[in-house]
Formats: C-alpha cells, sequence, structure tokens
C-alpha cells in the first residue's frame, strides 16, 4: 500500500439531494444531479487505499448518503482502516445505520434550527414532507450506538442572507439543548 496520494479526501459522491434549502450553497451543482456510478465510486475506493489515504470525508455536491452504493463505499473505506467523516442533512442515516455506527468516525448533521417550524422553512424537504421529527429521532437512534462522535451542525442565517429566509437566532439555544438532549458530541 503506498503512501504517494493525499492523507484525506472529501468526496462528493452525488449531486442529488432531498431538501430544498433556501440559498444552498451547491445549488448550481444539485440542479445536475449527477452522481459517480457504482462501479466508479467503488472503484476510487480501492484507488484510495492503494495510495494510502487515511481520511475520507463524505460531504457536498448533494446529500453524500442519497449515492445508492455509498452504504458498499463506507464498509469498503472502514475494513481497509480508512477512517470515515460525514457532513449530512440526516435524512438517510437510518438506510446506513449500522454502517454509520461502526465505522464512522464523526457524523455531522446539519440541523440550523430547534424545531420543526424552523427546520422547514431552512430545510425543506423536495416532496413537502417535514424531514425534522425523522432526522431528531435517527441522530437520537444513532447516538446511542455510534462509536465516532456525533455533532449538531447549526448555521447562523438571517434576513440579510436574501432568498427570502427568516433569522433562526431564536433557535440557538434551544438547538444546543436539544443537541444535549439527543446524545450529540458536539454542536457548532
Amino acid at each position: 500500500r503506498g503512501s504517494s496520494g493525499p492523507l484525506v479526501v472529501e468526496l462528493d459522491t452525488t449531486e442529488v439531494c432531498n431538501l430544498a434549502c433556501p440559498g444552498c450553497i451547491s445549488e448550481d451543482l444539485v440542479c445536475n444531479k449527477t452522481s459517480f456510478s457504482r462501479e466508479r465510486l467503488l472503484k476510487l475506493a480501492e484507488e484510495m487505499y492503494e495510495i494510502g489515504v487515511k481520511a475520507v470525508i463524505l460531504i457536498g455536491g448533494g446529500e453524500p448518503l442519497a449515492h445508492p452504493a455509498v452504504g458498499e463505499l463506507m464498509e469498503y473505506l472502514g475494513k481497509h482502516d480508512i477512517r470515515i467523516g460525514i457532513t449530512t442533512n440526516g435524512s438517510f442515516i437510518d438506510k446506513y445505520m449500522d454502517i454509520i455506527a461502526e465505522y464512522s468516525s464523526w457524523t455531522r448533521v446539519s440541523m440550523d434550527a430547534a424545531c420543526q417550524e424552523t427546520f422547514d422553512k431552512l430545510r425543506p424537504a423536495k416532496n413537502g414532507k417535514s424531514e425534522f421529527e425523522h432526522v431528531v429521532n435517527t441522530m437520537r437512534e444513532l447516538a446511542k450506538r455510534k462509536k465516532g462522535d456525533l455533532g449538531f451542525s447549526f448555521l447562523v442565517r438571517t434576513e440579510a442572507d436574501g432568498f427570502g429566509i427568516e433569522s433562526n437566532i431564536a433557535d440557538i439555544y434551544p438547538a444546543a439543548v436539544l443537541a444535549k438532549e439527543i446524545g450529540c458530541d458536539y454542536f457548532e
């Protein structure tokens, strides 16, 4: 196993996302709706192992856990001692609960809210159904089973951000309380 490659790789598995967040930083990518093929994604994992990559962060582009082969990818990385970090909207964690609980060094869930009302304004689902309770319950379950850290991410949003965004500042303290109650290891 070589050491010619980077130590850490940030990997966008897909440009697909199930949410329609106003002011999404990846909005120009998500509209493409492209993804690595299953074969290419798993070959990338092999290539990263071969060149000595030590950690892979599943992040950005779209929702990284929306890729249908992400479970296989995480399992391969985990079994080959490549550390995994995940930045996610949390809505697919339950689909890969066992793998994430076992192999993810850290899982950071982008919440930005302490209640369904604020969450639905800042993180609306494309299908119109709120993901708030589902994500909170999934995080609570992951907190009980995980080996790595679980984080609650809170990006402060205000009317100054544009896109018709309403402020979530009043949710900061209640969100921190919620994060602690869920069993999160950190709040950022």
